[in-house]
């Protein structure tokens, strides 16, 4: 069931964690608020200078890569929901 992209691999799969468990809770603000967040929690980003990359049949140009990773951001956003979410339960402070 693996797709090409990380986004249809996630829809995918909050859609057996719907199916699977429907009594759980999903948050999906994270999308919503991802520019905000940027102002606290940047992005990653690693640029590569350089590269030999194929551009057609026979050719090769040197080009700069930027790849950006939002893991670092995602998993401090997702730690904040759930530090709140447990001060709203009584007796777990």
């Amino acid at each position: 069931m693996k797709s090409l992209t990380a986004f249809e691999n996630s829809k995918a799969l909050l859609q057996i964690f719907r199916e699977q468990a429907p009594n759980a809770q999903i948050n999906e603000s994270y999308t919503r608020v991802r520019p905000i967040l940027a102002n606290v929690w940047p992005l990653e980003k690693q640029t590569r200078n350089s590269q030999l990359r194929h551009t057609g049949i026979g050719q090769r140009r040197l080009t700069t890569v930027t790849a950006t990773d939002n893991q670092t951001q995602f998993n401090s956003y997702s730690r904040l929901l759930h530090h709140l979410r447990l001060r709203e339960i009584p007796n777990c402070k």
